[in-house]
């Protein structure tokens, strides 16, 4: 893996294709909140058969500004999809202090410019991951830096024994 990461470990459950985009585009932007239960369970496969353990769940939060537009956070639904199966807490510790612009369009380079400094974790939560092993739940994983921006404040923060971000989709998988 590119030593420039701060998180561990991305494992994602399918390769991106045509099929795929169609799937997250309904669910994220057609309000098909119904696909997350299928999407949640075939993560739950790859977690299982990769046997990964963890202690709590994070998701990619969204801005203010796009949760109100949306109307649900799609990574969110997901990780409590997976917390509920595994019986773990998914903490809501992270906020999107920044309205990003959408990334998709963007390389990668102009991603890390847009993502600097776009998340902040709750002063409450400062001391409960110490030594801890999390998964950071998403949709897709593209360039990886929404969650290595995230991995990084996360360390800033935190003693982290173990970061995996676990994603649906990918283009790779490391």
């Amino acid at each position: 893996m590119e030593s420039n990461y701060y998180f561990d470990r991305n494992i994602s459950s399918v390769f991106y294709n045509e099929l795929i985009s169609k799937i997250i585009y309904k669910y994220k932007y057609n309000y098909h909140t119904y696909i997350s239960t299928y999407i949640s369970d075939i993560i739950i496969s790859t977690l299982e058969l990769n046997k990964i353990y963890f202690d709590y769940i994070l998701y990619v939060p969204l801005s203010k500004q796009r949760y109100k537009k949306r109307g649900f956070n799609q990574s969110e639904i997901i990780a409590k999809n997976i917390g509920k199966f595994y019986k773990k807490e998914v903490l809501d510790i992270l906020i999107r202090v920044k309205n990003t612009r959408y990334l998709s369009n963007l390389k990668k380079e102009e991603r890390k410019r847009e993502l600097k400094d776009a998340f902040l974790v709750k002063k409450e939560y400062r001391n409960i991951l110490s030594n801890k092993t999390i998964i950071i739940v998403d949709d897709i994983f593209t360039s990886g830096s929404t969650l290595n921006e995230i991995s990084r404040v996360l360390k800033e923060s935190f003693d982290l024994k173990f970061i995996l971000c676990v994603t649906f989709a990918t283009g790779k998988n490391m």
